[in-house]
């Protein structure tokens, strides 16, 4: 019995020095990896149905959830860690002082240099999401 009721939960997700990858929760078995290729820190989100994520690399990945199956890449502007949310129809990445948003499908829908605020990793929310940087970021 699973205690939230959902029966398609059944790949946990890890990422580690630019690999993401997709491991059995039964067995600890790695059933996917991807390689991003810049060895740097990748910040995830994960659905039932896909996995975003994004390295220090200026891109973002949409990943099937279960094979690891890139179902889009899309470039984003700036370089760095990255911050993303997910809400609704949008996926909001940023990074290095920009922030980029996306529709589900990968389309490039607005960009915005946060001239004046800094380069650092940026905080991002929505009511009742929010994705939290973790450092103090620059000037």
């Amino acid at each position: 019995m699973r205690w939230d009721g959902s029966e398609g939960r059944s790949i946990l997700v890890f990422a580690l020095q630019g690999r993401v990858g997709g491991m059995d929760r039964s067995t600890g078995e790695v059933r996917w990896l991807r390689e991003f290729g810049d060895g740097g820190e990748v910040f995830l989100v994960v659905t039932d149905e896909v996995v975003l994520a994004s390295s220090d690399a200026p891109e973002l990945w949409c990943l099937d959830y279960t094979t690891g199956k890139a179902l889009w890449q899309s470039p984003t502007t700036g370089r760095g860690r990255a911050t993303i949310v997910l809400d609704r129809d949008q996926v909001v990445v940023a990074k290095g002082g920009y922030v980029n948003c996306f529709d589900r499908t990968g389309k490039h829908l607005w960009s915005n240099l946060l001239k004046g605020y800094g380069t650092g990793r940026i905080a991002l929310g929505f009511p009742g999401n929010v994705a939290q940087a973790d450092d103090q970021g620059s000037q």
